[in-house]
């Protein structure tokens, strides 16, 4: 079993520009050409975070990892001037175009997962973008405008990872009201129902950003035939935002799951 990492500096064209990233070769490889996974980030984490979580044991699978500061986090909105945009799948679709061009990639299994609000990024690309032939929800995500006037309007004054201030900032607008209007979009209903990969939305039962109705309801919307709702418990750890309180096994079925549809499939 291989116990070196192998991590490449990249950039994949964008738009105007480009996006960074960190292309992370696979280990325990069968074949000149092996699945890859494209990893978002969410509202406020950045690519050296990312593969703090998890993608060391990912690319043990035989799974390459293309971790991404996608637009409106890290590098991406700092020194590219990438805002977050309502249509994400021009990220992931730049990414899997970037992918194919690899010869060590197997271009027919190339999946996404992003945590948080990365929960409305995975799904948007996998909906959208149908070269993706996996999707994972790290922590799920169905109408974000809602989530964000309830912040607003109980003067955040509820649980959050960010201050109220920073939806602004990476909105590129100035006020709460024009971030509420570039909001509007960001909704699923209506985009997931376009889902055909395997999806798999991993949750925890007593999340207090998001809540479950909302895990239950971008599930219940997927069109995805082959599709699973993982709820994490207090009993058996996970049920905090993104698993926060239990990582290590959220991380270990998601990439299991990913095994299972990427690498054995």
């Amino acid at each position: 079993m291989k116990t070196d990492i192998h991590i490449e500096i990249v950039d994949v064209p964008f738009v105007d520009g480009s996006l960074p990233g960190y292309f992370v070769h696979a280990q325990n490889t069968i074949g000149p050409k092996s699945p890859a996974v494209v990893f978002f980030d969410g509202l406020d984490v950045t690519k050296g975070l990312l593969y703090m979580r998890g993608v060391p044991d990912l690319i043990k699978r035989g799974i390459h990892v293309l971790i991404m500061d996608g637009p409106g986090t890290g590098e991406a909105i700092r020194f590219r001037n990438h805002f977050l945009r309502h249509d994400y799948e021009v990220a992931g679709s730049a990414c899997v175009d970037w992918l194919e061009k690899r010869n060590d990639v197997n271009p027919k299994k190339i999946g996404v997962v992003a945590n948080s609000l990365g929960g409305y990024y995975a799904p948007r690309c996998a909906s959208m973008e149908p070269r993706f032939a996996a999707c994972v929800a790290w922590g799920a995500i169905w109408d974000y405008y809602a989530t964000w006037k309830r912040r607003i309007d109980a003067a955040f004054n509820a649980a959050m990872s960010v201050p109220g201030h920073h939806i602004m900032w990476i909105l590129g607008v100035d006020s709460l009201d024009a971030a509420l209007k570039k909001l509007e979009p960001f909704r699923l209903d209506g985009v997931v129902q376009k889902m055909q990969c395997p999806f798999l939305v991993a949750h925890g039962a007593e999340d207090e950003q998001v809540p479950l109705a909302d895990a239950q309801a971008l599930y219940n919307a997927s069109g995805s035939k082959d599709k699973t709702l993982r709820v994490f418990t207090p009993q058996e750890g996970g049920a905090q935002h993104c698993m926060r309180d239990y990582a290590v096994l959220g991380v270990a079925e998601m990439w299991n799951w990913f095994e299972d549809k990427l690498v054995r499939a």
